[in-house]
């Protein structure tokens, strides 16, 4: 935080608590509950490097399903040819 949000907190929490000491400690304390909060909404963020590994993954994914549709369609085609052939 700034020293211009910490000197109004202050401010305004010094003449509610009247204990200098304390009035501190619990500026400190919001100030660190601030400061961990917006860290936690900084490492929620993805970064552009995350979107570029997350679309790499999905493009890998739909190679392999197309590769593995075209397999699964050869086949049927090859078994279907068989057994016309062999007349079962």
């Amino acid at each position: 935080m700034t020293a211009a949000h910490t000197l109004s907190i202050y401010e305004i929490l010094q003449p509610v608590i009247k204990n200098e000491q304390k009035t501190k400690e619990l500026v400190q304390n919001i100030e660190s509950v601030i400061d961990a909060r917006i860290e936690e909404k900084k490492n929620g963020l993805a970064t552009k490097e995350d979107i570029r590994i997350v679309e790499k993954s999905i493009t890998d994914s739909f190679k392999w399903l197309v590769g593995i549709m075209i397999t699964l369609f050869g086949l049927t085609i090859t078994i279907m040819f068989f057994l016309v052939k062999s007349k079962i």
